[in-house]
């Protein structure tokens, strides 16, 4: 498939997406396991993903469809923890000992997926006292739809102890998120979680993957550590580790924890969207999230970050 088909395909799929109801048309393309595996198989640059996704696309989705962004959101960061997985020990997996190797294909879906939450979060966090966006966003086990007689009705989950079997949920209509087989430390809590904590964990947990972010030769093993420094994931040595770590990276490594980066640091960003009148009194949930220290390799990259800058040699890095 050509570069100009590629973005074609990929436009018309998001516009189909914006376009129908999933709480409603059970019959509708983005049901179906086809329709995700184009979007995040199809290989584009950041430039093309930020040309396709157009701010009025996200803006109605967030908005007219809250239902069917919650259920994008969760494919991607579904399809992000299905690829991490891969870098988890076989034991944990399969009988073995040592770990799959990332392929091409799954590295072009976590990168699609990146780009995809890169283009898509400012929009998520320009109104962050939006009743939508907090439901969305923060309401443990987000929105689902409950089944009326004659009609239905989008609304927040009830609390888990409190779910019935009368209203369909996601998992009803085979929104599992991608993340089918793949390896958390409770599937069960993390189904109902706050979808932006399970953003920012998986974005975490990609930013120290084997083969993706960094070159290791073993596995990552469950539970994946929060305070405690794994050194053969660091990114570089000297702070909470060996000054002399033997650390290899290439032009790819380096280039994909980039990207991440760049993701989170959109999602880190919401205090830009507060007036400065609340910041004091009601701060960034994001910032408070990401800095609580609950989310994988808290500890690496705290590390991994300070080794870096404090080793920056401007006349030679």
């Amino acid at each position: 498939m050509g570069n100009s088909e590629s973005r074609a395909v990929l436009s018309d799929y998001l516009d189909e997406l914006g376009q129908c109801d999933l709480a409603v048309d059970t019959e509708a393309a983005p049901l179906k396991e086809e329709f995700w595996n184009t979007i995040f198989d199809t290989p584009l640059s950041v430039e093309e993903v930020f040309e396709i996704i157009t701010p009025e696309w996200v803006r109605n989705l967030r908005d007219e469809r809250p239902y069917n962004m919650q259920f994008l959101l969760r494919k991607i960061v579904g399809k992000i923890e299905e690829v991490c997985s891969t870098g988890l020990t076989d034991h944990q997996q399969d009988e073995g000992g040592g770990s799959r190797e990332l392929t091409l294909g799954q590295r072009t879906e976590a990168l699609q997926c990146v780009r995809l939450l890169t283009r898509i979060a400012p929009f998520l966090l320009e109104d962050v006292e939006a009743e939508g966006t907090l439901t969305l966003l923060w309401h443990a086990g987000g929105l689902v739809v409950r089944d009326c007689g004659d009609s239905v009705v989008v609304e927040p989950a009830p609390p888990p102890t409190e779910r019935s079997t009368n209203g369909k949920d996601e998992e009803e209509v085979n929104d599992d998120g991608g993340s089918e087989g793949s390896s958390v430390e409770d599937e069960a809590d993390l189904a109902t979680a706050p979808l932006m904590y399970r953003i920012l964990r998986a974005l975490q947990w990609l930013l120290f993957l084997k083969d993706f972010t960094v070159l290791t030769p073993q596995g990552a093993s469950l539970p994946l550590p929060t305070h405690r420094v794994e050194s053969g994931f660091v990114w570089k040595g000297g702070v909470g580790t060996a000054e002399k770590l033997p650390v290899a990276r290439n032009n790819e490594i380096l280039s994909a924890r980039c990207e991440v980066l760049k993701c989170l640091l959109t999602l880190l960003s919401e205090p830009l969207f507060q007036p400065i009148s609340s910041y004091s009194s009601d701060p960034s949930r994001v910032l408070l999230t990401f800095c609580s220290g609950d989310l994988p390799y808290t500890a690496n990259l705290f590390c991994s970050l300070m080794s870096t800058v404090v080793a920056y040699d401007p006349k030679g890095y």
